[in-house]
């Protein structure tokens, strides 16, 4: 090997490494709210999900920027003189693996003329706010322009802790016919009264109506590959990328068409752990169709085309997993 190319692998090895937080790093939860572009989307949307900072010395680190990965990939920021924190230009987070495809992640900031640099949060000891102006980035690669979502009106705020009833969640999508029946949810980390709730104190459980009785569905570790036990209560950040993902807007229901065809009503709750109680949600319920002519019914709701996991039509695929003729799709 060559000195020049032993150079570049230090280099890329370095680019690539993982950042990991000094041991008994303690960590609060914050709320990570901007107005986002997804790629490929031509319209923004309003974007507030929960990460997890501590700060060592001069240092912060930020957990959870990946949401299908809020346990992974950390990112570090560094005071500097002026007192804000500091996210060098595209710095490397961590690489997603899904089946056998690989989506590398970093942060940046987008200067005027297109173009890396450091992403500088000010921080507001008072309230534990991180602001920034800039526009900032969740890029898919090392020294090209492949973002994920692109970021505006960046504030990222300390949530406090307290017990809070949740919003009523809902049954956004059904689908029975296929090979892969699912339903898709509408849950939110918000309490009837306005609360912000914690994510990783924020639950939900499947029902169903069957033969006149609303019982909870329980996910199967047998049935659910990726499953190391029963589970009954989904906490909302939990996603095993194959049958169950985050925030319960995908779950694949496995139990065999027969069994789902029994079924009138399924539903959705949410239950909270937040503040030393537990405090669960109405039942959100979704009205099937009789099982005598469930069959009838699921040709009629047959779906071709390709849309996103949340149930939306689109005409083309970016990266990222979709449901095309009924079929889950990674591209």
């Amino acid at each position: 090997m060559t000195l020049i190319a032993m150079l570049y692998s230090v280099v890329a090895f370095a680019k690539n490494s993982l950042i990991t937080p000094p041991e008994g790093l303690a960590i609060d939860t914050y709320r990570f709210a901007a107005t986002a572009l997804e790629n490929g989307y031509t319209e923004t949307m309003a974007y507030d999900e929960q990460v997890k900072i501590g700060f060592n010395g001069d240092d912060a680190y930020i957990l959870g920027l990946v949401r299908e990965c809020p346990d992974e990939f950390w990112c570090k920021a560094t005071k500097n003189e002026e007192g804000n924190y500091v996210i060098p230009a595209n710095q490397y987070i961590g690489t997603r693996e899904v089946w056998v495809y690989e989506f590398p992640y970093y942060m940046t900031a987008k200067n005027d003329e297109g173009g890396f640099e450091d992403i500088v949060l000010t921080l507001d000891e008072t309230t534990m706010t991180f602001t920034t102006e800039q526009t900032v980035v969740l890029n898919g690669a090392a020294s090209a322009w492949e973002p994920y979502l692109t970021f505006t009106n960046v504030s990222i705020s300390l949530i406090s802790e307290k017990a809070a009833t949740p919003v009523t969640p809902q049954v956004s999508l059904f689908k029975a016919d296929g090979d892969y029946p699912y339903a898709s949810f509408d849950i939110t980390n918000n309490g009837t009264n306005g609360e912000k709730l914690l994510s990783s104190k924020l639950y939900y459980t499947i029902w169903i109506e069957k033969d006149g009785q609303e019982q909870p569905l329980t996910l199967k570790k047998g049935t659910y590959v990726k499953l190391s036990e029963d589970m009954t209560e989904i906490p909302y950040i939990f996603t095993d990328n194959h049958d169950i993902f985050v925030h319960g807007e995908q779950v694949y229901l496995n139990q065999g068409i027969q069994k789902i065809a029994t079924w009138t009503k399924i539903g959705i709750q949410s239950i909270y752990y937040g503040g030393g109680e537990c405090l669960k949600s109405e039942i959100g319920w979704k009205q099937l169709q009789t099982p005598s002519s469930i069959s009838t019914i699921a040709d009629d709701q047959k779906r071709t085309g390709i849309y996103t996991l949340n149930g939306q039509r689109i005409e083309t695929m970016k990266k990222g997993l979709y449901i095309v003729n009924g079929k889950k799709v990674i591209k």
